[in-house]
């Protein structure tokens, strides 16, 4: 015969006083423990040498040296990497005139990581005051002297190759003190110098030919002195990058028939191309385009 379970619940005496202070002192050394630790561990990042910047990572300077870009820097020899402050860095560093962009991060433990985009040096102006030339971006802010250019091309061993043939710009400027972060404005320059870095950075042959870009008035807008094949090519002053764009079937087929003329004209939009030759007739043209008018003869 099984007993019966009780119905009746166990009553459990409250915990005494004794008990409910020693848990509480349990609970607040715990805490207390943790907050010491928590404490002791930010002294020791503080105070060691384990966030301690030993290495300035500087990513894609060409133009600029190491040394210029500490020195605007202006961080101490003993820093730790969480006393840098990156927004700072990069305003000093955005005021060099070579620096178009730049962005400054942290790397744990112990590494500052510097990277730089340059400003490019596509063409040069004369100032017509001094005769001082300076070279521009494609943005057309003037960047350097030549001179200086040249010299820092020398000391970081960079051939005039690699930046290009620089073609001058001519237009009138007031005559003023211009220097290294003056910006020409000029109607049209900046499409004329944009397209132009496309286009030497595409290859084109004709580039290499291009003497100097002219702005002739707000009318007549730009042409291009040329070396070789044309003396001359007439942008106008609409439709640069399209325009632009055009020469380099109308050049290669002159050079490959050994053809000079006297200018390209770009003008005609939608009609097509006017050039006129100079050593060429008027048969040997039509044979060869199927198109002529009495003064000028068009491709396209």
């Amino acid at each position: 015969m099984t007993k019966k379970k009780s119905g009746r619940k166990k009553n459990f005496a409250p915990p005494t006083l004794g008990r409910r202070i020693m848990g509480w002192s349990i609970t607040g050394a715990i805490c207390l423990g943790l907050v010491y630790g928590a404490y002791d561990l930010f002294q020791f990042c503080v105070r060691s040498d384990l966030f301690m910047v030993k290495e300035v990572r500087i990513l894609g300077t060409e133009l600029l040296t190491k040394s210029e870009i500490l020195r605007e820097m202006d961080i101490p020899a003993r820093v730790r990497l969480w006393q840098i402050e990156p927004e700072r860095i990069e305003a000093a560093l955005i005021r060099l005139n070579l620096v178009d962009s730049v962005q400054v991060r942290r790397v744990l433990p112990q590494t500052l990581a510097v990277e730089v985009l340059e400003r490019k040096p596509v063409a040069r102006w004369q100032d017509p005051a001094t005769h001082e030339v300076y070279v521009l971006d494609e943005k057309r802010w003037l960047l350097a002297t030549l001179g200086e250019l040249e010299e820092r091309m020398t000391r970081n061993g960079i051939s005039r190759r690699e930046i290009g043939p620089l073609p001058l710009i001519v237009c009138d400027r007031s005559v003023r003190g211009w220097a290294p972060g003056d910006r020409l404005d000029v109607d049209g320059l900046e499409d004329v110098l944009n397209t132009y870095d496309v286009l030497w950075t595409r290859g084109e042959n004709w580039i290499a030919s291009i003497d100097r870009f002219e702005y002739v008035d707000a009318l007549h807008g730009w042409k291009i002195k040329c070396r070789e094949v044309a003396e001359e090519i007439r942008l106008g002053r609409t439709n640069l990058t399209q325009r632009l764009g055009k020469i380099d079937p109308v050049w290669r087929l002159l050079e490959s028939e050994e053809i000079r003329v006297a200018y390209i004209d770009l003008r005609f939009d939608e009609q097509g191309v006017a050039i006129k030759p100079l050593n060429i007739g008027v048969m040997e043209w039509m044979e060869l385009t199927n198109r002529e008018t009495s003064t000028e003869r068009m491709i396209g």
